[in-house]
Parts: structure tokens; sequence; C-alpha cells
């Protein structure tokens, strides 16, 4: 169990360094402090029952890792009280524990060591963690050579495997490969299922929702909301894109598509206002099983009518194109009137492997892709996990999944 009650965490930050005697008595003249102060967390009351998980959301510099620090007892907080039950184990920071002079398995020892594992304990589970780690013969080198990848392997590994009852996980999914990531993911729902407490933080907040059912969003130090992971995660896309592209779409320029980057462009007379992934039973959600239906809503507002509107979509996993898809192709465009309509694809059976996915959104006219009306190049993020976690293929698509394009009337 995991209980804050009015925790606030304040550092202290040097504005520059000790001057001459001169400089240091005129800056007590003149009122001037040499330390600032920075308040990473603000009056967080939050408890997290045993047995539970429970995903920290938000951008850089919100909190995150200082309330994992907390928790870890790393740090202690400035004011209020935190109340922490159990044994913590996990990944606050990567190479926290290791010493770079000792080989891998010395770092197990002393890793485990420093989470309280007796020495004979350690010995007795050392072959469950190097196959978890899978380093083969770099176990026996210095970890200084390590790459992060290779870090993440043994924290983790170690991590995972000294019966923590409650497991600290701080983004450090993001430096593992889709393999590792799957293992990763698989332990951390076998603990859940043994009553470990889970704090989970990711770049991707729909990976969250894949491991968490609560979560918090954190703002400036700050609870900004706390609720089910579905609902939290669909607010804090909504707000990141509304940041970066509530605007209007960028000039299209055609014959330029190779070089747009991350981006919205298109020439405007029809907006993508939002992008809804939905389940079985029409809820928003990021985190869909495999072989599940999944729709994809398109809220889009036309400047006038438009006809011979087309959809196409770009599924994509590191980096590789997993599937793209033209409606104009399959015979599929819509005639939408002046104001709000949505467009919905279907996917009947989401035919892709376990791992996180980009996906890409344009409207065009049917004439082709140079009449782009608005076009939204990997803003949004789904995860698909696997319902066999005993089943892992690096391959993204099994077969090509089969669509469904549906056209709602206009809404408000």
């Amino acid at each position: 169990m995991i209980r804050f009650e009015n925790v606030s965490k304040c550092y202290r930050l040097r504005r520059e360094k000790r001057g001459s005697i001169k400089r240091d008595l005129l800056r007590m003249l003149l009122n001037r402090p040499r330390v600032s102060e920075h308040w990473a967390l603000r009056d967080i009351t939050l408890e997290v029952p045993s047995g539970s998980s429970l995903a920290l959301i938000g951008p850089n510099g919100s909190g995150k890792t200082t309330l994992l620090r907390l928790v870890a007892g790393v740090t202690r907080p400035t004011t209020g009280t935190l109340r922490v039950e159990g044994r913590v184990g996990g990944l606050v920071d990567l190479v926290a524990g290791f010493h770079d002079d000792l080989s891998g398995i010395e770092n197990i020892f002393l890793n485990a060591t420093l989470m309280g594992l007796p020495r004979a304990e350690i010995r007795r589970r050392l072959d469950t963690i190097l196959d978890f780690a899978e380093l083969g013969r770099f176990i026996h080198m210095p970890v200084r050579h390590y790459s992060w990848g290779m870090l993440l392997r043994l924290g983790f590994a170690v991590a995972v495997h000294t019966d923590p009852d409650i497991l600290l996980v701080d983004e450090a999914l993001a430096v593992g490969d889709g393999y590792f990531q799957w293992k990763c993911l698989r332990r951390i729902a076998e603990l859940k299922r043994d009553g470990v407490t889970v704090l989970f933080v990711s770049h991707m907040p729909d990976l969250s929702e894949s491991v968490c059912e609560q979560s918090v969003w954190l703002e400036a130090g700050h609870i900004r909301d706390i609720g089910p992971t579905s609902r939290i995660v669909e607010q804090y896309n909504r707000e990141i894109f509304n940041r970066l592209y509530g605007g209007e779409p960028g000039k299209w320029l055609p014959g330029l598509s190779a070089l747009v980057p991350t981006a919205r462009v298109g020439s405007g007379e029809v907006i993508i206002r939002a992008v809804r992934f939905l389940d079985a039973a029409g809820e928003p959600c990021h985190a869909f099983a495999r072989r599940a239906p999944m729709t994809v809503e398109i809220e889009a507002l036309a400047r006038g009518p438009q006809r011979g509107v087309c959809v196409g979509y770009v599924i994509e996993r590191q980096g590789q194109s997993v599937t793209v898809v033209h409606s104009s192709e399959r015979g599929a465009t819509f005639d939408l009137p002046d104001g709000v309509s949505r467009i919905r694809v279907i996917l009947p059976e989401l035919r892709l492997y376990a791992g996180p996915y980009y996906f890409s959104v344009s409207l065009y006219r049917e004439t082709g892709l140079e009449d782009l009306f608005d076009c939204h190049v990997r803003m949004y993020t789904f995860t698909v996990t696997d319902p066999e976690p005993s089943r892992y293929s690096a391959r993204f698509l099994e077969l090509p999944a089969r669509v469904d394009w549906q056209t709602l009337g206009e809404t408000d």
C-alpha cells in the first residue's frame, strides 16, 4: 500500500557558482539569493491499494519521476506524509545500483543485495535472472561496456525476480527492443496476478492502458485528474494534439510528400477535428487485444459540401509501414455535407502482433492525393496486447486485415 498525504517536494537550485567575497557581499546587500527553489510536486494526496496498478501520465517535468523516487526512498518529501508498505523494486534510474567496473554477474549480486535479498537466495535465483536477461557471454564483461538496452535487460531482470511488493517502472521499456518489451510486459502481468502493486510510467500513454487500470495525470507537480486509464489517455492525447496541431493544417505542396515529417498538412477544405479509437462496445480505447475488433472514428469538418471524399491511413511500427489503405482503391468515397460529420473505419479483426503502433490518417479528394484536404502524420498511437502471452513474433502483420467503411450522419 502507498499513501501520499499533502506531499510536496522542493529542490534547491543554485543559480551561479560561488564568487568572490566582494560579489557575495554585494549580492547580500541587493537581497539576491544564490539559491532558488523548484517545487517538483505540490500537495499530492493519493492512495494506491496493495495489488493495484497505477500509471503516471504527463509531460516531461510534471513530477512523475520525482513521485517514483519518493516511493523508492531515494529522496524524502519536503512536506507532507508518505507511507509505503512492502519491498520496493524496479527501474527508477537505469544505472542505479550498478558499478561500472563490476561484471554483469557481480552487479546482479550488488543490485539484489541493495534490494534486500540474502546472498544465498540470490544464488538460488541466479539462473532465472540470467535466462531473463539473455546477455550471453557479455554477462562476464564489466557493465561500462554495456549499451543502454543491455543495462535495461540486466536491471529489469533483477528487479522482477527479487519478490518486490511494489514494482516501479519509469519509462525504461522505451529503451528495449520489441521482443524484450514483450517479455517485460508479460512478466509485469504475472506480478500483477501475484498481487504486486505496480506504478508505471511510459513515453506512450496507450502502453500504460495495456498495463494499468487507473491513471494519474500530473502537470507541473499537481494532480490534474485521476480515473480510468482509457479516459485519462483520451483526454491527455486530445490536449497534446490541440497544443501541437490545434490550428489549421499547413500548406500542402504536391510532390514533396517524402519530405513531410510528423506534422499536419492539407488545403483545409475539410479538416480532421478528432480521431478516436473505439473498442467493440464503442468506448474509447488505446489498448486492444490481438484479433479483437477496432473502430477508428474520424470527426471531419467540411467547409461547404464536398463530393468524392476519401480516407487513407497508415499503421507503422518501429519505422516500418505495416499497412497502407486508401478507401478510393476499395471503392469507398463519401459525400460530406457542410459542417461536422463522422467517418468510421471498422476493422472486424485486428490482425496485428503485440506492441505499440503509430497511426496516420488523411482525407483527400478521389482525384488523388494531390487534392489533400487534411493529413495527420504519425499523430496517434495505439497498443496491441496478446491474450496468449506464451506467443511472440517479430512480424507485425499476420495477414491483410479486412476493413469496412461506415459514414455517420451530420453531428453537432
